[in-house]
């Protein structure tokens, strides 16, 4: 069986790895579209250790208007 997951956000590489896990579909047999390029989706930290940590998903940080808000 193939699968193709459209988004690399943290909902579809839980997809992913529950066929992985649940249905024994092999990784190979898996695709994930995902039009940013890097996945994780909003899953992202920025900040550091010593100060406050701020989460910000990557179509944020490319927008002005949005990133002045958060």
């Amino acid at each position: 069986m193939k699968a193709h997951i459209v988004g690399g956000g943290f909902g579809g590489l839980a997809a992913a790895a529950l066929l992985i896990r649940n249905a024994d579909v092999p990784g190979a047999d898996i695709t994930i579209y995902e039009a940013d390029d890097v996945l994780g989706g909003g899953f992202f930290l920025g900040g550091s250790a010593a100060g406050a940590t701020t989460y910000l998903a990557p179509s944020l940080t490319r927008n002005s208007a949005a990133r002045s808000i958060c």
